[in-house]
């Protein structure tokens, strides 16, 4: 391989990788928006993982 290839390749690896940084970059925008605007509500959201949610259940013992 000769330098000037080395060269190309490098420049078309790093700017794959820019492009991929971006989208995260992107992509933890959009979360940290979210994130601030569910913290805004009168009773901000949890989530624990992607399929589940939490309940609140109140139970009242007759002991």
């Amino acid at each position: 391989m000769r330098t000037s290839e080395a060269w190309e390749k490098a420049f078309e690896d790093i700017k794959s990788l820019a492009e991929c940084l971006l989208s995260y970059h992107e992509y933890l925008e959009r979360k940290k928006l979210e994130s601030e605007r569910n913290r805004m509500l009168d009773h901000p959201a949890h989530q624990l993982d992607k399929y589940c949610s939490v309940f609140t259940l109140c139970v009242r013992l007759n002991l």
